[in-house]
């Protein structure tokens, strides 16, 4: 009984922090984030010329069984990501969108050279995503100056506010869910050219079956991908303790399940193709 009015004497107080802190989170977005201008994806919906179906590619091993089976069809796009362009794929591919998120690429001399092979390599008209930070602008005027490329900024930023003010953030490209990874922010951007069917491939997501802890207490991870040559290194330290190894991972799978939320709303089916995926927010085939 005690617990109870205190629960009912409290409860006034907690809503009031809780106001303060949407407040807090709403002008600490606005002043901190230096936004690209809002419905710049949105508008790449004149692009799609009728195309009906995205196939968002991830880099998962899986892909290579998938790639013999894509053929060419007018009415299917194709969006790749990361590394993809060290494929033999891509040019055969010739995808309609790249899609980067990590700072990685923009900042540090093994993401320079990536961005130096996507310009090089890219002989059609390509879209390419980057979030909207100023060293990412930089580093695409340096390494992008392919006629055949059109950079699009988009703000990668996640505004934990109210949520009247999340929606419409989220639907002109002010915010997006967390991008723990880069097929969350493929999606985003997928379901804001509104594209009525998406499809994943290899985005197995099964991260955590190739965790381990080495004898100095160093969490490992074995992340093999599709393009990998033999006698590649794909184990890679995650820098992280293994409690917020798996704090990241499940905010990462948590995102999905609020783009799925954005899809339904703006009728955008989204389809996981990927055999074995450890995502469950959508539907398999």
């Amino acid at each position: 009984m005690k617990k109870t009015v205190r629960n009912i004497f409290l409860w006034p107080f907690r809503q009031c922090a809780e106001f303060f802190m949407k407040l807090y989170n709403t002008l600490y977005y606005f002043s901190h984030k230096e936004l690209a201008r809002k419905d710049c994806i949105n508008r790449l919906q004149n692009e799609r010329k009728g195309r009906t179906v995205l196939k968002v590619l991830g880099n998962g091993q899986s892909l290579s069984d998938d790639l013999s089976l894509f053929a060419s069809n007018e009415q299917i796009d194709y969006m790749v990501v990361n590394r993809h362009v060290l494929s033999d794929s891509y040019k055969t591919l010739k995808p309609r969108y790249y899609t980067l998120a990590d700072s990685y690429f923009y900042t540090m001399p093994e993401g320079f050279s990536i961005l130096q092979h996507i310009n090089d390599a890219t002989s059609w008209n390509m879209f390419l995503f980057v979030p909207n930070e100023k060293t990412a602008h930089r580093a695409m005027k340096q390494y992008i100056n392919n006629c055949y490329i059109t950079v699009v900024y988009y703000n990668a930023g996640t505004y934990e506010g109210f949520d009247w003010i999340r929606r419409y953030m989220e639907n002109h490209n002010l915010s997006m869910p967390v991008s723990q990874n880069v097929i969350v922010a493929g999606c985003y951007i997928s379901i804001c050219m509104k594209y009525p069917r998406i499809e994943l491939y290899g985005v197995e997501h099964s991260w955590t079956r190739n965790l381990s802890v080495n004898a100095d207490n160093e969490v490992c991870l074995e992340n093999p991908h599709f393009y990998d040559k033999k006698g590649d290194k794909v184990q890679t330290r995650m820098g992280w303790n293994f409690h917020i190894t798996l704090q990241k991972y499940a905010r990462m799978f948590e995102s999905y399940w609020e783009l799925r939320t954005l899809a339904e709303k703006r009728n955008v089916c989204i389809v996981n193709k990927t055999k074995d995926s450890f995502i469950d927010a959508f539907p398999k085939e």
